[in-house]
């Protein structure tokens, strides 16, 4: 009944809406209204992010190195950019305003706490981007053979780096002169993420890239 009216009201539900088991049909269906009110007037209060550097990164590792088939994105705010490149995205954030934004532009997005998620299966693609969220918060969500995109911006990039009997380093991507340009593992290794600021590597739009190896 809800799904029926958000669906008569708004369309089909746009990603993903996350009500509790304990409330009583009414209180679900006074949230469910609720949420859509809200939703309809966020989508034009909250303008959703796209960087165009961080496209072109992800669609590089997505063209050259791996082409997952579900990704989690933590901490995702209103940035849509992933979502955009990579199919089966979850977006996750613990702000409302962010979630009903992505929810309103057709988006999976979820409220919650990232520490209280449990993926029916673990992702093979988690996407770190000036995420403030502690790496090992989202490591359980990834398969072995998975792997992370992480920026350095909250030093999350260091933490999988300092981790080698569980990540393989495989390369870093930035973007050059509106360019993405993969460096290999030798490469990456000679641009440590925190130690070369200066080059940009990891900062800003570019990615190290991890594959994990073992649990």
């Amino acid at each position: 009944m809800v799904l029926r009216y958000w669906k008569k009201n708004h369309g089909q539900l746009p990603g993903t809406l996350v009500l509790g088991g304990s409330e009583s049909f009414f209180r679900k269906f006074a949230l469910c209204r609720k949420f859509a009110n809200i939703a309809h007037k966020i989508k034009f209060r909250h303008k959703l992010v796209e960087n165009q550097e961080e496209r072109m990164a992800y669609e590089a590792f997505k063209t050259n190195v791996y082409s997952p088939r579900s990704v989690l994105y933590p901490c995702c705010g209103t940035d849509a950019t992933p979502s955009k490149v990579f199919d089966n995205v979850i977006n996750i954030d613990i702000s409302p305003s962010a979630t009903l934004a992505m929810m309103a532009a057709g988006y999976n997005a979820i409220t919650m706490d990232i520490k209280k998620y449990k993926p029916a299966e673990k992702h093979d693609l988690i996407v770190l981007s000036n995420s403030h969220v502690r790496v090992s918060d989202v490591l359980d969500y990834l398969k072995v053979g998975g792997y992370v995109l992480s920026n350095n911006w909250t030093h999350s990039a260091e933490e999988l780096w300092n981790q080698p009997e569980k990540f393989e380093i495989v390369c870093c991507i930035t973007t050059i002169k509106k360019r993405a340009v993969i460096l290999d593992e030798h490469e990456t290794r000679l641009h440590p993420p925190g130690t070369d600021v200066s080059s940009g590597f990891g900062y800003g739009h570019g990615f190290y890239v991890f594959k994990k190896s073992a649990d």
